[in-house]
């Protein structure tokens, strides 16, 4: 909460009691909401990615995020996410793509664009692999990364679709496909924790 709070705050300037409890609801349920109206209204992915740098906690609640990380001369992410544990940093490297793109055919296998990103993602597997030691050097305590790509929307697919898109999931080893709609739904779900927390904290009125 105190994290988040600080990261939502409006100026440098706040009261630090501001950044935490009711306030950072608010603020994080209207972000919500900005997020919600781009995503339909078929915000290109620059714009989406505009917005998630300014906001990254919304892709991850803690994770600091480097946008446009070069790999080499050869590739650039939209974003790594670097989660710290105790075990030291994770990294998850982010493929945005279009809101608008279709996910699956009528014939239930992935579309173009959702190949074309998830082939984006294996190229950047390969490349790690044979880069170890540069991208080691280049963000430290890194090792075997994981990758999210974010695409199309999930509040019209049919749940015949919905559980091809899950066993599509359980099929990658290192790879989620999530659409802009459970991205959404995953943070408010953050938020919802957060105001039952913040709540707790504050006792009975």
């Amino acid at each position: 909460m105190a994290l988040l709070g600080l990261q939502t705050r409006p100026s440098a300037d706040a009261n630090p009691q501001s950044a935490t409890g009711a306030h950072t609801i608010l603020v994080l349920k209207q972000l919500a909401d900005n997020f919600e109206s781009l995503i339909a209204a078929g915000t290109k992915e620059e714009e989406l990615q505009v917005f998630l740098k300014a906001n990254p906690f919304i892709l991850h609640p803690s994770a600091e995020c480097i946008p446009k990380k070069k790999l080499g001369e050869d590739f650039v992410t939209d974003f790594v996410l670097v989660a710290t544990t105790t075990q030291g940093p994770t990294y998850i490297l982010v493929e945005l793509e279009r809101a608008s793109h279709q996910i699956l055919t009528k014939d239930l296998v992935l579309s173009g664009p959702v190949n074309h990103a998830i082939k984006q993602t294996r190229d950047w597997d390969v490349w790690l692999e044979k880069n170890k030691a540069y991208i080691q050097n280049k963000l430290p305590g890194f090792e075997t990364p994981s990758y999210l790509v974010v695409i199309g929307r999930g509040n019209a697919l049919t749940v015949e679709e919905s559980a091809y898109l899950r066993s599509y999931n359980r099929e990658w080893k290192n790879t989620s496909l999530l659409t802009y709609d459970d991205v959404l739904a995953r943070f408010r779900s953050t938020i919802i924790n957060l105001e039952a927390i913040a709540n707790g904290a504050a006792g009975p009125q």
